[in-house]
């Protein structure tokens, strides 16, 4: 007689430590986004943000072209340009999600292909400040690292203030620099 054993313990670490899955839906993306800054954990936040914007923050840590940059370093540049620009949202005690849009569609007759994305707005604090999160479904390598297929997943293509005036507060300066599209 010959018994076939399979072992299913070798195939679920991989898949665990794979998120977001292409399965993983943009709501759930964000939300652990939003628990990882509350808590000031940097390279979780980190790891939930476009391949595009990760480059972004790494070019930014470097002081030469040439220079190897250190995770612990990419994570206070992350923490120090998330303070300057959006201030409140790292260590924040409450979140809520206002409002969603899907911008999935392509207009029609459109020639460039564009990255689906997905547009929150959070309220954090009971309202004491509100931010706007953009998502980009996008494909990447680490799918690839972990042995799974690359296909499309949703992460954080930037992050921006909202001062409850569409961006056109008379109250609040306009910033002279370009805000961080964390």
């Amino acid at each position: 007689e010959m018994y076939i054993v399979l072992t299913l313990m070798a195939l679920r670490p991989v898949c665990a430590l794979v998120f977001p899955s292409p399965r993983t839906p943009p709501s759930e993306v964000l939300i652990a986004q939003l628990e990882a800054l509350r808590s000031a954990d940097m390279p979780s936040t980190f790891k939930l943000f476009s391949c595009g914007r990760r480059l972004e923050i790494e070019e930014k840590s470097r002081r030469d072209v040439r220079e190897t940059v250190k995770p612990e370093l990419v994570y206070t540049k992350l923490m120090e340009m998330l303070m300057r620009d959006c201030p409140g949202l790292i260590g924040h005690s409450s979140s809520e999600i206002v409002a969603s849009l899907d911008d999935t569609e392509q207009p029609f007759g459109y020639c460039v292909k564009m990255l689906p994305k997905w547009m929150y707005r959070v309220k954090l604090d009971s309202g004491a400040r509100h931010f706007v999160f953009t998502l980009a479904r996008e494909s990447r390598g680490d799918r690839e690292e972990a042995g799974l297929p690359e296909q499309p997943c949703w992460f954080v293509w930037s992050i921006r203030p909202d001062d409850d005036h569409g961006g056109n507060s008379p109250v609040l300066p306009m910033p002279i620099y370009d805000p961080i599209s964390v």
